[in-house]
């Protein structure tokens, strides 16, 4: 954790910091408006959460650390640096009420909603996705948008579903 201004007690490990706080872990940058820490029991409470997250753009109301992991309340996550400029939405972002973040191995968006503009396009219960270092394949489900002489201009998603033993589906061609 790093800052300019903290306060604190050395003998029960509280630390408040009345200004802005950077983490600052492999693959992830994280920065809090102002919160609570304690170094003994390695948690802490921060507010106004924005940061990078293995290349994704990411903001959220509220953070709680924890030492095995971190949890975010309210969280949007975007490929575009503008997610991080006040009142501005990518066009493409994900909003989940829960994110649980355990570094270096993986990412957990509870109720996550896709959104293109102000249009929520689909919502799983969950997603879950790597993180990894060494896991360069792992993305975040946004879609693809471009432009072809076939199509003209589009957007394609796609989201892998894990099925339920004993259901399978059969396809007749045509």
């Amino acid at each position: 954790l790093r800052t300019e201004v903290v306060f604190g007690n050395g003998n029960d490990g509280d630390i408040v910091f009345p200004e802005e706080v950077r983490m600052v872990r492999p693959l992830t940058v994280m920065q809090f408006g102002t919160g609570t820490y304690n170094f003994n029991s390695q948690t802490g409470e921060f507010e106004n959460v924005s940061g990078m997250l293995k290349s994704r753009y990411f903001v959220s109301e509220h953070a709680d650390i924890y030492p095995d992991r971190t949890e975010l309340r309210n969280a949007s996550i975007a490929e575009d640096e503008s997610l991080m400029s006040e009142g501005r939405r990518p066009i493409f972002r994900i909003d989940a009420p829960s994110v649980t973040i355990i570094p270096n191995e993986k990412m957990t968006l509870n109720r996550p909603a896709l959104y293109l503009g102000p249009h929520k396009l689909i919502q799983l219960s969950s997603y879950t996705t790597s993180l990894k270092p060494e896991d360069q394949e792992s993305k975040f489900p946004f879609p693809k948008v471009g432009y072809d002489n076939d199509r003209g201009f589009f957007i394609s998603y796609s989201q892998p579903f894990l099925l339920p033993g004993g259901v399978y589906f059969r396809a007749w061609g045509g």
